[in-house]
């Protein structure tokens, strides 16, 4: 899912109001389907994609309408090496050896019964 960014819908609708547009118009041009703009504003939030499309194209300004949350650096853990997976490498005669005797097997008893 894309990562989606909270927004004051009102600050959003007043920048497209600015530039004479329409939401439809927007949403078409950044790639969604006409409700797309109208739809994020009715949630409340608009996905990343979006903000960078409507500063791209519209050079609107994610400031503008985008909802800053200010929020203390989390401690990421220490990333560990990943384990290297321990397999033997395939014996592919020795599997075929045993795949043929398996079914020579089950064939031979069903024929037996």
């Amino acid at each position: 899912m894309a990562r989606m960014i909270n927004i004051v819908p009102e600050n959003l609708e007043k920048e497209i109001c600015k530039r004479s547009l329409t939401k439809g118009d927007v949403s078409e041009t950044i790639g969604h389907n006409r409700n797309f703009i109208s739809e994020s504003m009715r949630k409340g939030r608009l996905s990343r994609s979006a903000v960078k499309g409507l500063e791209s194209i519209y050079n609107i300004p994610p400031e503008s309408y985008c909802i800053t949350e200010k929020t203390e650096p989390v401690n990421e853990p220490e990333e560990l090496p990943e384990p290297e997976p321990k397999t033997d490498p395939i014996d592919y005669h020795r599997l075929g050896r045993v795949i043929y005797n398996a079914v020579y097997q089950a064939v031979k008893k069903a024929w037996s019964e």
